[in-house]
């Protein structure tokens, strides 16, 4: 990403905004888990979950579920991984913007694209929120007014 930033200054295009679209961000904003392994560790979890799943779908038979339940985790950790690796690959995008007081939002992949205004409300939320993990810069409701009134 860094490398279209510097064609932006070699063409001395003017960087006041950095939106990054499509993340993967851990639910919630908060940071993804370090570890969300299938390993012995996570076997009460994993006993948990498959009791849930047994629950949910009528059975009484747990260890029926405990595939399922191993492949919930693996996924969760499998995207918990991604989620990380978004966030550091920003993260330098994030100092530079916040360095030079300028705008920055990160926007999370959405279950879906956009298509109407339900889906423009949606990302507006991310844009224009003043706190929550959207709002990576101090002032972020301040510098959403400024963009209505340039708009």
């Amino acid at each position: 990403m860094a490398n279209h930033f510097s064609a932006l200054k070699r063409a001395k295009q003017a960087e006041k905004r950095t939106l990054v679209n499509r993340m993967h961000l851990w639910p919630g904003g908060d940071a993804p888990p370090e570890s969300l392994g299938t390993s012995a560790e996570n076997a009460g979890d994993i006993a948990l979950l498959a009791a849930a799943l047994a629950k949910a779908a009528g059975d009484s038979e747990t260890s029926d579920h405990e595939a399922e339940a191993r492949a919930a985790v693996a996924a969760a950790s499998d995207y918990a991984e991604q989620a990380r690796m978004d966030i550091e690959s920003t993260e330098g995008l994030r100092a530079d913007a916040l360095r030079h007081q300028r705008f920055f939002r990160r926007v999370p992949e959405l279950p879906r694209d956009v298509h109407d205004l339900a889906g423009l409300v949606q990302i507006r939320r991310y844009l224009f929120q003043d706190d929550g993990p959207a709002a990576e810069l101090e002032g972020g409701a301040a510098l959403a007014s400024a963009h209505d009134q340039e708009a």
